[in-house]
């Protein structure tokens, strides 16, 4: 098992204009990873959506990457995938996190917050539930830690799908921690978010 820290971590997409979609793993509830790193955000749009602005409650965050690539000729209407790369932010929150292209409308992800995210990669054990632990009724009973998210990733092949970066098959979107969802998390990541989040008082997203 390894826990690996990632810029961005991890419902279906997010859509208000049609032509711009976000990734499903960027959704409300969302942890961005906090500076010095830059947060990145990505999706798919049918035409070339020209410059953005990303807002965090209406306060803009300055861009220190923009990426469009067309995606290869196919029967697939969506031709464009796009990534952000933000400037790195402080640690905080909550923000509705807009954002805005020139030419393809916008999109909103609610409830976001900027602070520390790991990718929990590993084996079987890192399968195992936390209401599968030992002592679990006693944790699931205290685990009232709002300030931890957690998102599930089901088991998938890749299979170098033309979509591989933009959609991936959850079992849940962004969840915040309690005696209520708490049950869904990985035990592995469970314990490693809550060491994490009491000692440096900050938000936490694992997936």
């Amino acid at each position: 098992m390894c826990l690996l820290r990632i810029l961005v971590a991890l419902s279906f997409p997010l859509v208000i204009h049609a032509d711009l979609v976000l990734s499903n793993q960027i959704s409300d509830g969302i942890v961005l990873q906090r500076g010095p790193h830059s947060a990145r955000v990505w999706g798919w749009c049918s035409y070339d959506p020209g410059k953005f602005v990303v807002y965090a409650s209406g306060r803009e965050v300055g861009l220190a990457r923009q990426a469009v690539e067309r995606m290869p000729a196919s029967d697939d209407p969506v031709v464009f995938e796009w990534t952000l790369d933000m400037e790195p932010q402080p640690a905080g929150g909550p923000y509705d996190l807009m954002i805005e292209s020139e030419k393809e409308g916008s999109v909103k992800v609610k409830d976001v917050y900027w602070g520390d995210v790991y990718l929990c990669s590993g084996q079987s054990n890192m399968r195992m539930r936390l209401n599968e632990s030992s002592d679990h009724e006693q944790e699931l009973a205290s685990a009232d830690y709002p300030q931890i998210r957690f998102q599930t990733v089901d088991l998938w092949n890749h299979g170098g799908g033309q979509r591989s970066q933009t959609y991936v098959p959850l079992e849940n979107a962004w969840l915040a921690m309690s005696p209520r969802t708490a049950s869904a998390c990985s035990a592995v990541c469970y314990y490693f978010a809550k060491q994490v989040h009491v000692s440096q008082g900050v938000h936490v997203g694992v997936a």
